[in-house]
């Protein structure tokens, strides 16, 4: 029934975008529907718990600002499975204030990025099949008391293309999965799971992460050639700092002979690990600190036979069991073709040609 009211009010918006050459959105709250064309104002019409349906098109602000739970859903973000419809583009910032827990994106082109205010906590947030910039948990990194009193649970970032860098200076017990990341990642004091990624950062001077804690890694493949960490954790007046006590299994480096400091801290694991990957057979078509909408981001056959994940699939965005999906379409009703006349009939018939299918996920 669910899938059903969903294609509905997709295909009714559609369709008044067409008539009225407007981006209508649609919120659906408390049983009722109603449209506007600005995305702050949805936010400001939207009771805790609605769902905001965002058709193709751009929509502009500085910064759209969430203090309750929204479902916020997009036709997507990959130019390829968006031809029939444009990509869902927010052009601007999204950020998260106490109240935003259980807050669901999917499916948007953010120009620039994810954030949840300082001091500000924001448990069980989901952001999936989304294109962001920058995802940063804002918390104070430098004071561990500060820190511990406002850090944010639980967060489901999977399947996303992050073309610069996350912080999770004020997260806990995040799950990081089936992501493309340009960018490096940093403050993560008290531990998630960094599960199929794929790691595109890569630098001669500079480390890939900085000041993660009692996090695991496992089944990702790195294109990093550099030294994963720094090469110590103890700073000024013997305070602990940089990444240790990481679990690593099962991971694929491009590091040659340099040193990963892997095994910082005292906890750290570091097991069945490949250290001499190429990039060049780690991906079949990607390069480094690039992404691209036309790369490959499927393992390599060379790499996918030298190394399998702790689950025995494949390392990477496809394996696992929850596999990246091909064009990143969210799991509302994909409208992949349309043709719509330009003006109707001589008697008043408006020709309509859509095509949708309807997702399991």
């Amino acid at each position: 029934m669910k899938k059903t009211l969903n294609l509905f009010w997709f295909l009714a918006i559609l369709l008044l975008n067409q008539a009225f050459s407007q981006s209508l959105i649609a919120v659906e709250s408390n049983g009722a529907t109603s449209y506007t064309q600005n995305f702050e104002q949805a936010i400001g019409m939207a009771s805790s718990g609605s769902i905001i349906y965002l058709p193709g098109g751009t929509f502009s602000q500085g910064s759209a600002i969430i203090d309750k739970k929204l479902t916020i859903l997009g036709v997507g973000h990959h130019p390829d499975s968006t031809l029939a419809t444009n990509q869902t583009i927010i052009a601007g910032d999204i950020a998260l204030l106490e109240g935003a827990s259980e807050t669901h994106l999917e499916g948007l082109y953010i120009t620039n990025n994810i954030s949840v205010a300082y001091q500000n906590k924001v448990d069980n947030l989901v952001i999936r099949r989304c294109s962001v910039n920058d995802i940063t948990a804002n918390g104070s990194h430098w004071s561990q008391a500060d820190h511990d009193s406002t850090y944010s649970y639980n967060w489901q970032i999977i399947h996303n293309v992050i073309r610069n860098n996350v912080n999770f200076g004020n997260l806990t017990a995040f799950t990081f999965k089936g992501n493309i990341i340009k960018g490096n990642m940093a403050y993560a004091f008290l531990g998630g799971t960094f599960e199929n990624n794929v790691f595109l950062y890569n630098s001669a001077s500079n480390h890939l992460i900085d000041e993660l804690r009692f996090c695991t890694f496992k089944n990702n493949i790195f294109l990093h050639t550099w030294e994963l960490s720094y090469p110590g954790y103890a700073c000024s007046g013997g305070v602990p700092c940089g990444s240790y006590n990481n679990t690593f299994l099962n991971n694929s480096f491009c590091m040659g002979g340099q040193n990963l400091y892997l095994e910082n801290g005292t906890a750290s694991v570091a097991l069945n690990n490949k250290y001499d990957a190429l990039i060049t057979e780690s991906l079949v078509n990607a390069t480094e600190n690039v992404f691209n909408y036309s790369g490959n981001y499927h393992i390599h056959p060379n790499l996918n036979s030298s190394l399998v994940g702790t689950d025995g699939l494949e390392l990477g965005i496809y394996g696992g069991n929850d596999v990246y999906k091909e064009g990143a379409v969210p799991h509302n009703p994909h409208i992949y073709f349309k043709n719509i006349a330009p003006s109707t009939t001589p008697d008043g018939m408006l020709n309509v040609n859509i095509k949708v299918n309807a997702q399991n996920n």
